[in-house]
């Protein structure tokens, strides 16, 4: 050092001005240099220019702040970052310590296993899925976890997924995703433990649901019974029961007739429940109507709702031994007019020639709803009933209802 620069330097110290060498020719020295002996944003901004030097010798300083808790978090958190940017690989025992440490910071952890995640760091998979297990630790941090576990295909893990998965006393927001996790990892393996999810009446409706719409996507055979029970089970959820009844409907396991036949049937039941019930029947359809069920259809006390419902399944099943009695409903001006509606459309696309002239009748009796006009009228066209054309004709050009109109030109044109 010269005179000069001595001479300056002692000046700046006798006026306690900050004194500083002059800058070298070697930045990363610099930087450690600042890292370790620089006032607080100094360090902060050196720990962060590091990460940009492409240097090994910035690794070590960087991982001695990361390793220090009395460090301050803002100082620790750029480290972490630095580091990653180097794609330090020795800094993953680090990493993994610091992630897995409950007591720890909650930010300074989940950016260590993000960077866990992006260097790959399949050596770390054993700790984190351990330490997932425990309910106490913070929901993100364990966010985090699963996310890094899920870009493992490590099927070693799924004992620790199971047992987060299965505890009914911790977060859904963390059992959803670890659930999610140990089916698509070891789905056979899995399958005990969504049963005794499912069955258990007591545990977070979310997971419950969660789980049975993974079985709405991909039916399994073996949990169709513990999926009938829930169906079945009236002091169930409502929601839960008609999520249940979608994965048996998706499945389409002839096993479940029976069962959501009776509560179909059950009017003591969740009209709701009921309705979601019928749709089985044309997924896996019987030969007819079930015979001594007829009360859902034809029972006015029942939900219109429920009826409407009935009606759709019966024109499914294009049964035609419940006609005789749809007629009378049709003719019958005290049932609900939606109820008589879906009436008509069974009669009409079932092809039941009987019904020509009782829907004629009723149509002559110009019924206020005009959906139920609408419905008469297209019932009479696939009927291809030309005792009813010249009153056809007057509703395509006078009716009030200009889809009663275009329904009539059309089954006109039909005819």
């Amino acid at each position: 050092m010269n005179r000069r620069v001595f001479a300056g330097l002692g000046f700046a110290l006798l006026l306690g001005l900050p004194a500083s060498l002059p800058a070298s020719s070697d930045p990363v020295k610099d930087l450690v240099y600042d890292l370790e002996m620089g006032k607080k944003d100094v360090r902060i901004n050196a720990a962060r220019a590091l990460g940009n030097q492409d240097d090994a010798r910035a690794v070590p300083p960087l991982l001695e702040i990361v390793r220090n808790a009395k460090e301050s978090k803002d100082l620790r958190r750029e480290a972490i970052l630095s580091l990653g940017k180097l794609e330090a690989k020795e800094a993953v025992p680090t990493f993994t310590g610091l992630a897995i440490n409950p007591s720890e910071n909650a930010e300074l952890r989940i950016a260590a296993i993000e960077i866990l995640t992006r260097m790959k760091a399949k050596g770390a998979v054993k700790e984190i899925a351990r330490a997932l297990e425990n309910p106490k630790d913070k929901d993100q941090v364990r966010v985090a976890m699963t996310a890094f576990l899920s870009a493992y295909a490590d099927r070693k893990i799924v004992p620790s997924l199971k047992l987060v998965m299965e505890n009914e006393k911790d977060d859904w927001e963390i059992r959803v995703p670890v659930l999610d996790l140990a089916y698509r990892l070891d789905g056979k393996n899995t399958l005990k433990s969504f049963e005794a999810i499912v069955l258990n009446r007591k545990d977070d409706r979310r997971v419950r649901a969660h789980v049975l719409q993974i079985l709405f996507k991909e039916p399994e055979k073996s949990l169709v019974p513990a999926v009938i029970d829930v169906a079945g089970d009236a002091k169930d959820r409502d929601d839960i029961r008609i999520s249940a009844i979608d994965a048996l409907v998706k499945s389409g396991d002839k096993r479940a007739g029976p069962p959501l036949l009776a509560l179909a049937d059950n009017a003591r039941d969740e009209w709701k429940v009921r309705a979601k019930a019928l749709q089985f029947f044309p997924v896996s359809p019987p030969k007819e109507w079930p015979p001594g069920r007829e009360r859902i259809l034809f029972n006015p006390k029942e939900k219109d709702s429920l009826r409407v419902v009935a009606f759709g399944v019966l024109t499914a099943l294009q049964g035609t031994r419940l006609a005789p009695q749809a007629i009378d409903l049709l003719k019958n001006p005290k049932e609900d007019e939606e109820v008589r509606t879906a009436a008509a459309a069974f009669l009409g696309d079932c092809g039941v020639k009987e019904a020509g002239r009782p829907l004629a009748d009723v149509l002559g009796t110009t019924p206020k709803k005009a959906y139920f006009r609408e419905a008469i009228v297209r019932a009479l066209g696939k009927l291809r009933y030309k005792n009813a054309r010249e009153m056809i004709e007057y509703l395509s050009r006078r009716d009030d209802d200009v889809s009663v109109r275009k329904a009539a030109r059309e089954v006109l044109e039909e005819m």
